[in-house]
């Protein structure tokens, strides 16, 4: 009790490093922390690749992709109907293996997860290599939702996914707490960090669309899954 009366004065940056201490052992979280960052850069990297290849649709940012398909059958644009269907289904086929993959192998589900992504991204740098179109991408999509069963709870914070709306919604309720002194001033930091990792996503994947081409930055995406993987497969035989 004392110590929660005590952080009401402490100055904000300091609260916030407290309730970091909190969190307990550093090798538990950290790692959590990072994974998540990884994975939501990614998520950006993939939406903005997704944004300039597919005609101002993405691959995780399925509110964009509904708004889009909503606008489309207004204006009986078939095609456009389609393809925004199209990802949408497979965003939610992905959301739904990877469901079953977290429920039937919990403990290894982090790696079976990333590999078939890495599988995905592959098949993704092929066929824009031999000029498929749109439909190398729409898989992605699938790898998306799949992605998002990995999300990660640190510090009360749900972070790892691509649902930035909720990161941001998150952010502001817990500012208004932490200015309430009820704490979560980590929460707020981490929902931030979130918000930011998926931007810096966005940044990198639109220059290395621009500068790159779109083959050699699918390509970087699928090294990213496959660096990931190997790290966390190294990461449970060590925990075995």
């Amino acid at each position: 009790m004392e110590s929660s009366k005590t952080s009401q004065f402490m100055h904000p940056v300091a609260a916030a490093a407290a309730e970091f201490d909190r969190f307990g052992n550093r090798r538990v979280w950290l790692p959590k922390f990072s994974a998540a960052t990884a994975l939501t850069a990614l998520a950006g990297f993939n939406d903005a690749v997704g944004y300039s290849a597919l005609g101002h649709l993405y691959v995780s940012f399925m509110s964009g992709n509904s708004t889009h398909f909503g606008m489309s059958l207004a204006g009986a644009d078939w095609s456009g109907v389609l393809l925004a269907g199209s990802i949408i289904l497979m965003f939610v086929v992905g959301t739904s293996v990877g469901t079953v993959i977290g429920d039937h192998f919990p403990k290894s589900m982090a790696p079976r997860i990333l590999g078939i992504e890495f599988v995905i991204m592959l098949g993704a740098v092929v066929g824009a290599y031999i000029g498929a179109g749109p439909a190398a991408l729409v898989p992605i999509a699938g790898a998306m939702g799949m992605q998002n069963v990995l999300h990660q709870v640190v510090g009360g914070a749900d972070i790892g996914k691509g649902f930035i709306t909720g990161s941001l919604f998150g952010l502001g309720q817990s500012l208004a707490r932490f200015a309430l002194r009820r704490g979560q001033g980590a929460t707020a930091f981490q929902h931030g960090w979130s918000w930011l990792s998926f931007i810096a996503g966005v940044s990198t994947g639109t220059l290395a669309l621009q500068m790159l081409g779109l083959v050699v930055a699918l390509g970087a995406v699928a090294i990213a899954f496959a660096i990931m993987l190997v790290l966390t497969c190294v990461a449970q035989s060590r925990n075995n």
